[in-house]
């Protein structure tokens, strides 16, 4: 189970009189994440990070999991149509349990794909944030006043990998629905684009 979410902090929305002029946040090392600034807003375009890096660990182990897999289902289909088959009731209770493994198998794969594929655009202009993400499953995309803004934090997309919690850039409103985007890249880039975020949006702000 992951550890419970912490109640939305919207205090960093509050503009403050010298957040325009506060320094621009570091970008990571070997970061391609490309951003622009404007004295009116904000760009950003997050190319795909690959399939190694961008799925945080999930890929490999997709791979390890479906070869697992191959081998175990070689193995199951050998007792079923050898010399000495297994009793009635294992017969079909082992072909249901090799389809739910594969199935879950697939699954991560397909989903690691997404994850190291897909690219996103991030904007801030006219006080609206925009964000958009295009992947292997299709593109989504949204926009909020920023007035409508609750946080935008890091937070835990609810998978595992060995165990560790892949995280991802949320964008929580005030009616209390989050989008996230961006799952399985590094901790270091994801906190990054949300300083930026943050300083945009209250640069934004100020000026308004």
């Amino acid at each position: 189970m992951l550890p419970s979410e912490q109640p939305v902090d919207d205090s960093w929305s509050e503009p403050h009189a010298t957040d325009a002029y506060a320094p621009a946040p570091v970008q990571p090392a070997g970061s391609p994440i490309e951003i622009r600034r404007f004295d009116d807003g904000f760009s950003a375009v997050v190319p795909p990070a690959g399939l190694w890096r961008g799925s945080g660990g999930l890929f490999g182990f997709s791979l390890l999991w479906n070869g697992f897999m191959l081998v175990f289902t070689v193995a199951i289909v050998g007792a079923l149509l050898g010399d000495k088959p297994p009793d009635d009731e294992s017969a079909w209770v082992f072909p249901l349990v090799v389809i739910l493994f594969w199935t879950i198998g697939i699954g991560m794969l397909l989903g690691s794909i997404q994850m190291g594929r897909r690219h996103a655009a991030l904007a801030i202009a006219g006080g609206t944030l925009m964000v958009m993400q295009t992947g292997l499953f299709g593109k989504k995309q949204r926009e909020w006043p920023l007035g409508e803004i609750a946080a935008i934090r890091v937070g835990p997309t609810g998978i595992r990998v060995n165990g560790v919690p892949v995280l991802e850039l949320q964008i929580h409103d005030r009616s209390g629905q989050k989008m996230g985007l961006l799952a399985g890249r590094k901790v270091d880039e994801l906190e990054w684009l949300v300083d930026e975020l943050h300083l945009a949006t209250r640069t934004r702000e100020s000026e308004e």
